[in-house]
């Protein structure tokens, strides 16, 4: 893995992850998949679900009765239910679903390289008018993957 530091008031390559080095992008002009590997996203929640979930669908966590969270299916139509993470495994109703907050999400669809991600009923789209709520999920980091990173919703007018 490459890193860029400064040395003498010039940009220069080092292999090291210092503190205050930055990451070096590849040939292509975007951050290196590798870099991503090594990294460790453990912010997750086990929820009960109220409907059948599928791998890669995007989810919402809200207050059940009884001050209980649950999880549903994310709507990009309803403000209340805007995206609050994703799964990676299917989870019939009343099971139990491994949400993720944020990390890398991984699809068989081909996904724009460097290009933002919006939630589109409950999966990552490019940007579309027709989108209700418009909320940011993540960047392409190559064909199949994406880096989450949650948004909140705005309402186009």
């Amino acid at each position: 893995m490459k890193y860029i530091t400064l040395q003498n008031g010039l940009l220069t390559e080092v292999n090291s992850n210092l503190p205050n080095n930055l990451v070096a992008l590849n040939n292509e002009g975007y951050i290196d998949r590798q870099f991503f590997d090594n990294l460790t996203f453990n912010q997750v929640l086990n929820l009960t679900t109220e409907e059948s979930l599928s791998t890669g669908d995007f989810v919402n966590i809200y207050l059940a009765t009884g001050d209980i969270l649950k999880t549903r299916l994310a709507d990009s139509n309803d403000k209340t239910k805007l995206a609050s993470g994703f799964v990676l495994s299917d989870v019939e109703v009343n099971g139990t679903a491994t949400i993720y907050l944020n990390g890398i999400y991984t699809t068989t669809e081909t996904l724009t390289i460097g290009k933002p991600y919006y939630l589109s009923g409950h999966r990552p789209a490019l940007y579309s008018s027709a989108i209700s709520y418009l909320q940011y999920l993540g960047v392409a980091l190559d064909k199949n993957t994406l880096l989450v990173n949650i948004g909140n919703g705005i309402r186009r007018v």
